[in-house]
């Protein structure tokens, strides 16, 4: 995908930023946060963007219109609400989520690692019998004619452990996973005579080993999965677990999974760009498995209460002089 990155403008930021000053005030009530209608509203449209207390980031509907299809969307936009907390250190945010049709329940779903475990296993399996078709080769190369792996690679490599593990490594590279299998069970000193026998003894291990993976990835409650998928946290989580005078950078869920809160560093000016002083809210599209982004925003809070967009990215279409998003 081709992404779009606008850096923040000086100019346009400060003129943002005077707007919002200039509509700072009380709402009567005693909270310092904004009525919700009194939220500015940010919609990938602009450098920078700043807002007193409250802020909303949306998913424009020219956008949407352009994508057509929006199987797989999750969210399609967060209001910002600033939380009041002790101390300089830490600043926060609460934040509601709008979810796309369907989206609540793909937020929630474990957020898979680039290779899944399942596809994992099947990697260091095929690699496995690939280095010892390949090790079977030399030995045959060096003159053996038998099918037992045990003597073919003792031929091939001699009894040292050494030759075979350099070996392995060499075949392998850098998935050093199936090298440390193979030499943890003793492939090539104990191999137990054919191919298909050993082969089944290391593919149960495995698959033994994959399923434990699914099933701690499962285990992962939803609210850690959305602070991880949808609130730049890999550590989420659950609201419950909110401290009242937090003490370090945190995103929480709740058990509906409709708001959270966010704990990051105080930005010393809005854009600032330290990692902990910042968050990337994502829009991700979820499609068999598969996960992308199809937007982010960065946002950074001010222990006076500012709430800024520092810098957004939207992948795969680019917005036209005449106010509409095409797709690249």
């Amino acid at each position: 995908m081709t992404t779009i990155h606008r850096p923040l403008a000086a100019v346009a930021f400060a003129a943002s930023l005077m707007i919002a000053l200039a509509g700072c005030g009380s709402n009567g009530t005693g909270s310092t946060a904004p009525a919700a209608s009194q939220a500015k509203v940010f919609q990938f449209e602009s450098a920078g963007f700043s807002s007193p207390k409250a802020l909303a980031i949306k998913l424009p509907q020219s956008l949407l219109d352009a994508m057509g299809n929006q199987q797989g969307l999750v969210v399609t936009g967060y209001d910002l609400t600033v939380r009041e907390m002790p101390g300089a250190e830490y600043c926060a945010f609460d934040l509601k989520m709008t979810y796309a049709d369907g989206g609540k329940e793909l937020a929630g779903k474990p957020v898979l690692p680039s290779r899944t475990p399942d596809q994992s296993a099947t990697v260091q399996k095929n690699l496995i019998k690939d280095a010892v078709a390949a090790g079977m080769k030399q030995a045959k190369e060096y003159g053996y004619t038998g099918s037992s792996v045990n003597e073919g690679f003792t031929k091939a490599f001699g009894p040292a452990s050494t030759g075979v593990s350099s070996f392995l490594h060499q075949w392998v590279g850098n998935n050093s996973e199936s090298v440390d299998l193979m030499l943890s069970e003793n492939v090539f000193n104990n191999w137990p005579g054919t191919y298909e026998d050993a082969f089944a003894k290391i593919d149960k291990r495995i698959d033994d080993d994959a399923a434990k993976a699914n099933a701690k990835l499962n285990s992962i409650p939803a609210p850690v999965n959305v602070a991880k998928r949808l609130l730049d946290d890999s550590e989420g989580k659950p609201a419950s677990e909110l401290p009242a005078s937090p003490t370090g950078l945190g995103a929480y869920v709740a058990d509906d999974l409709a708001s959270g809160t966010v704990v990051r560093r105080c930005a010393t000016q809005p854009y600032d760009d330290q990692v902990a002083a910042e968050t990337e809210l994502t829009f991700p599209m979820v499609v068999d498995g598969k996960e992308d982004t199809l937007a982010r925003a960065y946002v950074t809070v001010m222990k006076g209460g500012d709430l800024t967009v520092r810098d957004s990215k939207v992948d795969g279409y680019t917005f036209g002089s005449d106010g509409r998003w095409i797709k690249k």
